[in-house]
């Protein structure tokens, strides 16, 4: 069982501090975004072609690229990508949104 004291804590009889480089209990940190070009990933965007809606979100979400489904809104496996609003292999940013049309490509007798 351990008991905490201001600046650390004990173990028994021994008392346990944990310290920053140089001794310091306390540490600064700043960062920030200097909006320097080559900070930015870049990845190229699939194509989305005979996609079902799951396999879009899927390949799309492991590129960290966001879609916007437009037309056949359905899970249906009949329902595939026939068209998208950037084309296949072009390198967009990280977080990009690509607009995605779904249509029932299923055959119908």
């Amino acid at each position: 069982m351990s008991r905490r004291s201001r600046g650390g804590s004990f173990q028994g009889d021994r008392m346990i501090r944990k310290l920053y480089p140089g001794g310091k209990n306390k540490a600064f940190n700043i960062s920030y975004d200097d909006g320097v070009e080559q900070d930015i990933r870049m990845v190229e965007m699939p194509d989305f072609s005979g996609m079902t809606r799951q396999q879009a979100a899927d390949a799309a979400g492991k590129l960290g690229i966001y879609i916007l489904v437009t037309g056949n809104n359905s899970l249906e496996k009949t329902v595939t990508a026939t068209a998208q609003s950037i084309l296949a292999n072009t390198e967009v940013p990280v977080g990009t949104t690509v607009e995605i049309e779904f249509k029932d490509t299923g055959s119908r007798d």
